[in-house]
C-alpha cells in the first residue's frame, strides 16, 4: 500500500506489514459491513431463532465470541450462529 493517506503512520514508524495488515482488517470490516457488535446481535438472533431461550442464547453467543477470539482471526471472518449450548457449571 503506497498512499498518501498512509504516510502519517509511516511518520509515526508503524511498519509497513503492521499497517497494511490492520488497515485490510479495518477496511474488510467495512466492505463486510461486520464487526463485534453487529456478529453478537446476527448470532443472538440466529440462537432465538433456532429455539434457544433468552439466557441460552446469551450465554451460548458468548461463549462461542470467546473461543473464536482465541483463534486470532478478525471478527469479520467469524461464521454466524454455530452455537452449542453452553454448560452451567454448577456453584
Amino acid at each position: 500500500m503506497n498512499c498518501c493517506r498512509w504516510r502519517p503512520l509511516d511518520a509515526w514508524g508503524v511498519e509497513p506489514a503492521d499497517r497494511d495488515l490492520y488497515l485490510g482488517v479495518i477496511e474488510e470490516r467495512c466492505r463486510r459491513r461486520v464487526n463485534g457488535a453487529s456478529w453478537q446481535a446476527a448470532t443472538y438472533h440466529r440462537a432465538l431463532d433456532s429455539g434457544l431461550s433468552r439466557e441460552a442464547a446469551l450465554a451460548a453467543t458468548t461463549k462461542r465470541y470467546c473461543e473464536l477470539m482465541h483463534e486470532g482471526e478478525p471478527v469479520h471472518t467469524w461464521p454466524v450462529g454455530h452455537l452449542r449450548p453452553a454448560v452451567r457449571v454448577p456453584r
